[in-house]
């Protein structure tokens, strides 16, 4: 197998920290063969995949993106060009076209008419190109010249272009041992600034960095305006408390645009702000007011461009992540006051939130849920329970625990990425490796569980980790039914320890340490890995909300200070990938509370009560309710446009239920509403006037009917006393 390709190098890596890789174009004949017999993949496939087809490119805008995989079974790659062109809509537009106002697109269709071409908001974000940056040509930079790029500036011409001084505390990061050749920037405390001295006036210049300082002012409009703040304060003097140096909230906060005054080299024209994004998109009429932006999708489309300076430097990374982190914690804290919900509720969305993790167990206790009724209803199940071996067989939990903990300088990268080849060079490359490192190995993981090794994998969760040394691994929790030729406990091993048929097969592809486990019965396990998250943050402001100070800010700042996030934690976080991967879909419900009769409901309901409404409505037609509120909320749901709609996924749902009260009286109510059927919005609150008022949901769910064992599904008739009528002798949970 041979590189039909060329893979051309970062130009002058030892100059300005802009190095530009061209994007390769890499043809390759069909050398896969199709296999339609036997399991395991040749290694030297997906090693080859992994070389040259892991990650393409866009000819239009040079953004790249990875690759997924062929199957494992069938591995065919057809004669192609390892490019794609980007989503109609999404293809970053030119960077001179971004920086001046709208102009209306037009584009020819099918039938030879015009129509406007609608741009989603990651087409505003600049995708860098060579061309972007001009060319020294007469003593003078332009555009469309052909001398020297811009882009490569020595590293004193560069720095004496910057106004704004950056700086954070940080470490490099080696593991437990110490002894790794590789290494991780970790953040250990928040980005700070400082204006530089002296004024540009007063600096010797070259000539091309003057050169470059005057197309920065008349093609930066970002940098022009710091260039007068920074004007306005040497000329002002240092301040008698902080002197030049940037207050922490008008950093994070209210500096927009702060990279551009920092790292100019980088930025060479207006659109290529990530900060001001939105600012100066609905400035120039790109976006609507509604419209949203991200500040990590936007660094993300740098990240991933041929310039590689965006993935080496690690104080513009982490500066990114501090603003990115404190507007988006800001808009949580806001949001939730004015929508009078605790903030926890509200940063619920963010891996970063202790409610997230909570979530996650509850959505994976729901999909325990199902499997036990699968044991009871599936063929396949029935047998593989009802098995010959000593011990019983269950899958209601998880059978199947892998861990794969990969080596950077062992995995097969991509071409693109040879100039990174020792160990050294590697370190400086961890942001494209983590995303290799997390598409590859997560494609090889599914491919895997589907394919013929078991017999059939349900389920399956992976939990996506870092290492000490801050290198990505996976956990994942599978349930499997294996092959008969191949049970769980002949699967078990560990790397350099004990192998097996899965750990010699996962090292392989991998080029990873395994460890694989059979589940013993119980959620702990996964569990314990759901909420092991290193920066889980509480969102709780009780310590600032009574004082008159920004409880907001403060709380933002603290949270901020707790981080102390490693470059692939940072990277995950820009691209928006998920910590947690299944092969379910998920659903969060909040349990709703029965009412007395006398009492009214509020009129601000939120989804959760109004898919309670719904089901009662639903149940009230029938002549049994015959589900419960959780199976209920598994085939309906709210869509985006408030109305509530049957479920269109394929694959099964799992509702994360959130109890609001778990050490009172009224968690019974809410239990019994998520796992009884039941038809009528009262049955399970007791009216007795004898009743303690902290004991009426219990009195109320006790006094429902009579509950006692047996073995089928529940069903209960509406009825007409204060509870339902009931028809069964025992309500299975599921």
């Amino acid at each position: 197998m041979t590189n039909q390709g060329q893979d051309l190098s970062p130009k002058g890596l030892e100059r300005h920290a802009t190095p530009y890789q061209r994007p390769s174009v890499t043809s390759h004949k069909s050398i896969f063969y199709k296999r339609s017999q036997g399991v395991e993949p040749e290694v030297d496939d997906y090693d080859f995949w992994c070389q040259f087809c892991s990650w393409s490119f866009c000819p239009y805008c040079h953004r790249r993106r990875p690759e997924g995989p062929p199957d494992i079974e069938n591995i065919q790659l057809q004669r192609k060009l390892v490019k794609y062109k980007c989503h109609c809509g999404t293809c970053s537009q030119e960077a001179e076209v971004l920086s001046s106002r709208k102009v209306r697109q037009w584009q020819t269709t099918d039938t030879g008419l015009l129509r406007s071409v609608k741009l989603e908001t990651s087409a505003l974000y600049v995708t860098p190109k060579l061309e972007d940056w001009p060319c020294y040509v007469g003593g003078k930079y332009d555009l469309n010249g052909e001398g020297e790029s811009m882009a490569y500036l020595t590293v004193e011409e560069a720095r004496s272009l910057e106004l704004v001084m950056i700086w954070c505390d940080m470490k490099q990061e080696r593991g437990r041992t110490r002894n790794a050749g590789t290494y991780n920037w970790k953040k250990l405390g928040i980005s700070r600034a400082k204006w530089k001295e002296p004024s540009m006036d007063a600096r010797q210049l070259t000539p091309k960095a003057r050169s470059a300082y005057e197309w920065l002012m008349n093609h930066n409009a970002t940098y022009a305006a710091w260039q007068k703040k920074h004007e306005d304060a040497m000329r002002a003097g240092p301040h008698l408390q902080h002197g030049y140096v940037f207050q922490t909230w008008d950093l994070l906060l209210h500096s927009p645009g702060i990279e551009v005054a920092a790292f100019p080299a980088l930025y060479p024209q207006t659109s290529f702000g990530d900060t001001d994004a939105r600012d100066r998109l609905l400035d120039r009429g790109w976006i609507e007011p509604a419209s949203r932006t991200s500040i990590g999708y936007s660094y993300m489309k740098k990240l991933t461009s041929p310039c590689l300076s965006y993935a080496q430097d690690a104080k513009l990374m982490f500066l990114m992540h501090d603003v990115h982190m404190a507007k988006q914690i800001m808009t949580k804290l806001t949001m939730a006051e004015t929508k009078n919900i605790t903030p926890d509720v509200m940063a619920a969305g963010m891996t970063h939130s202790e409610s997230y993790w909570r979530h996650e167990q509850d959505v994976t206790a729901d999909i325990v849920r199902q499997m036990d009724a699968y044991c009871r209803s599936d063929a396949d199940l029935l047998d593989y329970c009802a098995g010959d071996l000593q011990r019983e067989k269950h899958l209601a939990f998880p059978n199947l625990f892998i861990t794969i903990a990969p080596g950077e300088w062992k995995m097969a990268m991509h071409m693109s990425t040879k100039t990174f080849a020792d160990a050294q060079k590697l370190s400086e490359a961890q942001s494209i490796l983590t995303l290799h490192l997390y598409q590859y190995l997560t494609h090889v993981v599914k491919k895997l569980l589907r394919s013929k090794f078991f017999k059939k994998c349900y389920h399956y969760v992976i939990r996506y980790e870092f290492q000490g040394r801050g290198t990505l691994h996976l956990h994942i929790a599978a349930w499997i039914l294996p092959d008969p030729s191949r049970p769980i406990a002949n699967l078990v091993g560990r790397s350099r320890e004990m192998h097996s048929p899965l750990v010699e097969l996962l090292e392989k592809l991998c080029h990873a340490s395994i460890d694989v486990q059979e589940g013993s019965g119980h959620l702990n396990y996964i569990n314990g890995y759901t909420t092991k998250a290193s920066d889980a943050l509480d969102f709780n402001i009780k310590p600032y909300a009574a004082k008159k100070v920004d409880h907001k800010w403060l709380t933002t700042y603290r949270l901020l200070s707790k981080t102390t996030p490693l470059i692939p934690e940072v990277v995950l976080s820009f691209a928006q990938l998920p910590h947690m991967t299944r092969s379910f879909h998920v659903g969060t419900v909040y349990a709703p509370a029965q009412l007395k009769r006398d009492e009214t409901m509020r009129k601000d309901l939120n989804s959760s009560d109004k898919l309670y409404a719904a089901y009662l409505a639903e149940m009230a037609k029938q002549d049994m309710a015959t589900m419960t509120f959780v199976q209920f909320a598994r085939q309906w749901h709210m869509n985006d446009a408030g109305k509530i709609s049957r479920r269109t996924e394929k694959a099964e749902t799992a509702i994360g239920v959130r109890y609001r009260y778990e050490t009172n009286d009224r968690f019974i109510g809410e239990m019994a509403v998520m796992m009884l059927p039941h038809s009528t919005p009262h049955c399970f609150r007791s009216e007795e006037e004898t009743v303690l008022a902290y004991t009426d949901h219990y009195v109320g769910v006790m006094g429902a009917g009579n509950i006692h064992t047996m073995r089928g599904p529940a069903r209960v008739r509406p009825g007409t006393g204060r509870g339902p009528q009931v028809v069964c002798n025992m309500v299975i949970i599921r």
